[in-house]
């Protein structure tokens, strides 16, 4: 199996399989490299990749997450929940936004409430669109050894399965 992001790629095989180590070795010599990390366990673009006896692959983000800060809301904004965000607020929300939208790729459960606060954001954003990005940030931290988790299956036994994230007039104003 082979995995891309930008120039960065990750290859996982049978090391006890022939076939697959002389295709990986193919593979090395065809290219030229930088960094190679074998094991079971390592880190790549911010993800944690471990291996396990099993042969399952489990991916999480857990000190990507411990290193998230809540945004800093002086208490006079906090009281007024419903009042317009202002410039610095909202570039302050994006940023916080970004972090976890890198997140949502081993936290799928983040992903639907990261996505209607970037909305909610993006033009009339109001005070309590930043309490509940705060609250998202929490969440991920309280459950910050979560992620995803990929185990083999025989290929006798394998389906393919797809999946969307459409909605139909899910946010406030009915749009989708």
């Amino acid at each position: 199996t082979a995995g891309g992001h930008v120039d960065d790629f990750i290859f996982t095989y049978d090391p006890t399989s022939e076939e697959a180590c002389q295709k990986l070795s193919r593979m090395r010599k065809r290219f030229e490299w930088g960094e190679w990390c074998e094991g079971d366990k390592f880190t790549q673009c911010g993800v944690e990749y471990e291996r396990s006896r099993s042969g399952s692959l489990r991916l999480s983000q857990e000190r990507f997450t411990e290193g998230l800060s809540e945004l800093i809301i002086p208490r006079h904004r906090r009281l007024t929940p419903m009042a317009k965000i202002s410039d610095d607020e909202r570039t302050m929300a994006r940023g916080a936004l970004g972090s976890l939208q890198w997140l949502t790729q081993t936290r799928p459960d983040l992903l639907t409430m990261v996505s209607f606060l970037q909305s909610a954001t993006s033009a009339d954003g109001k005070v309590q669109d930043l309490l509940e990005i705060n609250k998202v940030i929490r969440l991920a931290k309280m459950y910050s050894d979560g992620g995803l988790e990929i185990c083999p299956i025989p290929i006798e036994e394998l389906l393919i399965v797809t999946y969307n994230d459409a909605s139909w007039a899910s946010r406030s104003d009915h749009s989708s």
